[in-house]
């Protein structure tokens, strides 16, 4: 088994963190996360990080705001991520690589393919946000929620415990990382959710595209929206395995047997 390398880079000013293991000498996966998601335990990275290991080289920055990598100073677009991560592959000296995403993940390496057609040879999308989105009541939630994150990250009233919970709880931010006098730099990120669309049109996408659904996901990012994505695009294969939206962080076997396969 390979070991894990945490890595931290600067970028704008901001320390940006991201993960590394594999076989350099292997083809290069680009791993994106999950809004939520985690370095390690459960909806962590590492689970997933570990089986792509075993057959890639694997590189997984973490999204700015998320996990351990320093929140932006404003609210960010689509096109924000994009230009952080195309910078970090760029001091990395990565190109010709796999790009992978997963849910917020997902969204980023579609419009990065749409932006940088030619420096990934597969795009692979796993329970991935795209556009249109359907505005059930899990899309609304997350406009009642912004108030409430304010709240509680700029009130006196809340308490310190409230601030963490709220900000690990939804951003995956380690609780160390966080205190009472820090805790409003993540004050953007909810509206960064709200804000952040897709806008690539997927039929101009000229690479080979995976996409990869659990059956279960019917209102994060639906299946029936999903296959209808897939007829829109090019050179696609859909896949439908067992699980739901957050199925790769707890079986990240089911898709990575499917990438050997096709890869």
């Amino acid at each position: 088994m390979f070991a894990i390398h945490h890595n931290t880079i600067t970028i704008d000013g901001r320390s940006v963190s991201y993960m590394r293991s594999g076989d350099p000498k292997n083809k290069t996966v680009v791993f994106l996360h999950g809004w939520g998601a985690r370095a390690g335990g459960y909806l962590g990275q590492e689970n997933v990080i570990r089986e792509l290991a075993k057959y890639y080289y694997v590189i997984a920055p973490e999204h700015p705001g998320l996990i351990r990598s320093d929140p932006p100073n404003k609210v960010w677009t689509m096109t924000d991520f994009v230009d952080n991560l195309h910078t970090l592959l760029s001091k990395l000296d990565v190109n010709n690589f796999i790009l992978m995403g997963q849910s917020f993940g997902g969204g980023i390496a579609t419009e990065y393919a749409g932006t940088y057609p030619n420096t990934i040879t597969n795009l692979v999308l796993i329970d991935s946000i795209y556009s249109p989105r359907i505005h059930n009541w899990y899309f609304k939630l997350r406009f009642g929620w912004q108030p409430i994150y304010k709240w509680i990250l700029t009130s006196q009233l809340a308490p310190t415990f409230l601030k963490k919970f709220a900000i690990s709880g939804y951003l995956g931010v380690p609780w160390s990382n966080i205190s009472r006098k820090n805790a409003g730099k993540w004050i953007h990120m909810a509206s960064t959710n709200i804000q952040s669309p897709v806008t690539i049109n997927y039929t101009s996408l000229s690479m080979p595209v995976i996409l990869i659904w659990g059956n279960k996901d019917t209102f994060m990012t639906a299946i029936d929206g999903a296959k209808k994505l897939a007829e829109k695009i090019p050179h696609s294969k859909f896949f439908e395995v067992t699980g739901g939206h957050t199925f790769l962080y707890n079986n990240p076997k089911r898709a990575v047997d499917i990438l050997k396969n096709e890869l």
